[in-house]
């Protein structure tokens, strides 16, 4: 079984790499404006302060229009530690991702009806990918779990 989880790892790195430079490159906005660098946080999304006031996540798209994501690795001073519950649902034109290092939870249904979610890189210090985070994304061609995920929940990649 170890084999088997690390060869899969393995084949699903292989296709991030395949899959994720071909998204970044190719993906503009659908209202035309640019869309953001692989370094750079989009603007317009939503965050919060969470509740032990030491951390933060991310809430909601707000008014991000880009077809290509990057969360932002700290908000007010503080790493975001999340993906809040919903924070992406229905987003049909998310097309990839990028997830920074800080991440600890991908929460539920956090990217739910994705349709056309094509890329995400999950870093090495997220634990926890909540009941149906990915659920309904099918276009999701490319994903790599680290092994820092000691939980997955139902129907997460469904």
């Amino acid at each position: 079984m170890a084999k088997f989880k690390k060869y899969l790892l393995l084949v699903l790195t292989a296709l991030t790499f395949a899959f994720g430079c071909f998204a970044f490159a190719s993906c503009n906005p659908a209202d035309g404006s640019s869309s953001s660098s692989p370094g750079k946080p989009t603007k317009g999304l939503e965050y919060k302060i969470n509740e032990d006031g030491e951390t933060a996540s991310v809430t909601d798209i707000g008014t991000a229009t880009a077809k290509n994501i990057v969360i932002a690795s700290t908000y007010d001073g503080k790493p975001v530690t999340a993906i809040g519950e919903n924070a992406f649902y229905d987003c049909e034109n998310l097309t990839s991702v990028v997830i920074p290092n800080s991440v600890t939870t991908i929460g539920d249904r956090a990217f739910d009806d994705c349709i056309s979610l094509k890329s995400v890189v999950i870093p090495n210090n997220v634990t926890t990918i909540g009941d149906y985070a990915f659920y309904n994304c099918d276009s999701l061609t490319s994903v790599a779990i680290p092994d820092s995920v000691t939980t997955i929940g139902g129907s997460a990649f469904y």
